[in-house]
């Protein structure tokens, strides 16, 4: 079967009362002269391999071709890459649950029971999808980010929240969960693995910690490694290429939240062995480039540093559960704000443990204060917008959003929701 297929998923982004967003992807039309070998080749150059597709335009494309393509500044385009795509006949239906476009055989196969829904039938009730502005996205090329600066579509919050899957994990108690993709995402609770699950509720593969003692939290780098703090052992870990590195050692301090950066950094979360002092502390591979701990008066920032995640403005945004406060500080470590809880007649404890942003600059953190089940969701700017508290969740605690603003809720009870908001 040949590496590059093609199959072009519509999927509904948001509804909201703000209106609807979709992504259109148009069906393959194959090549004749090479159809033996189930190649695509580049609609501009029509010789070299297209392993690129814009969904805007509606054509293949190779990377030599690709800032040619970008030089048309009429339409915001969004390239994608082919790999992520059925490889084995047109698809002519949607799988709601997996969020991918499917062929027959994918649907008596590894879709076997998900709800498939027709693309004729989608495009009929959304009506016309051709006017669709939307955002590059370019996925492993970073040659391409230079034309890739524009902002993203709006996406309205939906009137009501749904559950879109759910996955029973071999976890108790679930902590955390990060996206290694739109289809597979890392899991980590209270046993000594971390786990990866894909969206037909199957472990694709388990990796034990180093030291044999339970991760603190979980995050993936740009090139799809794993990262896990292990607060025991004073250590920061990274697993590539089915081997465990050591990334970071600590003295005196023990590491708990972990985030990747825009810029493939890494942002970890500490506590002194004495638990007096936390801070956050900024590296490139194991070398340390900057310390948040203190504002412009001297005064510290944490009482406790749980999860950690970077917003599209770079600002870093932790959970500090101790303190029942979001702290977000900028780039430069300047505090900006921090969230207690929405303003209320009657004031109800918030306990905020998992954190995480999305294509808007949106905040989400959920709420572990007893009875509560929820998620708060934030503004960029620390004003409350709305709460998550219609999907029946059950003590929401490690929480993750993927490159489609779908959100991935690790309950504290062992199952992972992915939900649409």
């Amino acid at each position: 079967m040949a590496e590059w297929g093609a199959r072009w998923p519509l999927t509904a982004r948001r509804m909201g009362s703000r209106g609807r967003e979709f992504k259109h992807r148009s069906s393959q039309t194959m090549d004749p002269w090479t159809s033996a070998q189930d190649v695509v080749r580049c609609t501009l150059c029509e010789t070299s391999v297209a392993p690129l597709y814009c969904e805007v335009c509606l054509i293949h494309l190779c990377k030599d071709c690709v800032e040619k393509h970008f030089s048309d500044s009429s339409k915001v385009h969004k390239v994608v890459t082919l790999k992520q795509y059925c490889t084995t006949q047109n698809p002519i239906k949607q799988c709601e649950q997996c969020d991918i476009p499917i062929c027959v055989q994918c649907i008596s196969g590894e879709h076997f029971g998900h709800n498939p829904i027709h693309r004729d039938q989608l495009t009929e009730q959304f009506g016309s999808l051709s006017t669709l502005s939307l955002t590059t996205e370019v996925q492993d090329y970073s040659m391409l980010t230079q034309w890739a600066k524009s902002s993203p579509p709006d996406l309205s919050l939906m009137d009501e929240s749904k559950v879109i899957t759910a996955i029973d994990t071999e976890y108790e108690r679930l902590y955390c969960v990060m996206c290694l993709n739109d289809t597979k995402v890392w899991a980590c609770g209270d046993k000594d693995m971390m786990i990866l699950y894909n969206l037909r509720r199957e472990c694709v593969k388990s990796i034990k910690t180093k030291s044999g003692n339970l991760p603190q939290d979980i995050a993936v780098t740009r090139n799809g490694y794993l990262v896990y703090t292990d607060s025991e052992d004073r250590t920061v870990d990274m697993v590539k290429e089915k081997k465990i590195k050591k990334m970071i050692k600590l003295r005196g301090w023990k590491p708990s939240g972990v985030c990747s950066t825009s810029s493939d950094d890494i942002l970890v979360g500490m506590a002194s062995d004495d638990d007096n002092q936390s801070k956050v502390v900024h590296y490139s591979g194991s070398i340390e480039k900057q310390t948040i701990q203190y504002n412009d008066k001297g005064q510290r920032l944490y009482s406790s540093v749980g999860y950690i995640s970077e917003n599209r403005n770079l600002d870093i945004c932790v959970s500090d559960n101790r303190a029942r406060a979001v702290v977000v500080v900028n780039q430069a470590g300047k505090l900006r704000f921090t969230y207690t809880g929405p303003p209320s007649t009657i004031q109800k404890p918030f306990n905020p443990v998992g954190i995480t942003t999305d294509s808007q600059g949106r905040i989400l953190t959920a709420d572990s204060a007893d009875n509560n089940h929820r998620i708060h969701i934030l503004d960029q700017d620390g004003q409350f917008l709305r709460y998550i508290d219609n999907c029946h969740l059950q003590y929401p605690w490690g929480l993750c959003v993927d490159s489609r603003d779908n959100l991935f809720v690790a309950e504290h009870t062992g199952k992972i929701k992915k939900m649409q908001y």
